[in-house]
């Protein structure tokens, strides 16, 4: 049985969810094919801009891969979060499946 990988990466744009207190992300088109070149974009945003938004989506997704790869069930994760030293335990409902 051939596995593949599931992509949920988040499309970069502007308005795009950033982590409080980062700057906004700032898509802008500086030149086009149309406009007889080639196309060039400029992106304005910080490293982690849409990541950690809803770790417990993403914690589940992750699982969701290791189960289609590896063909086992994941029934739940932990969050580790550094800083305040805080483990959160997630179990991966149906809800949260979806």
């Amino acid at each position: 049985m051939e596995r593949g990988w599931i992509d949920i990466s988040t499309p970069i744009r502007n308005g795009m969810p950033h982590w409080p207190g980062d700057p906004d992300v700032r898509v802008e088109s500086i030149a086009s094919i149309e406009s007889g070149g080639c196309n060039v974009t400029a992106v304005s945003m910080c490293a982690h801009t849409g990541t950690h938004i809803c770790d417990e989506v993403q914690l589940c997704a992750q699982a969701l891969c290791l189960e289609e790869m590896l063909g086992v069930t994941v029934p739940a994760g932990a969050l580790f979060y550094g800083k305040p030293r805080r483990r959160l335990d997630v179990a991966f409902t149906e809800e949260l499946r979806r």
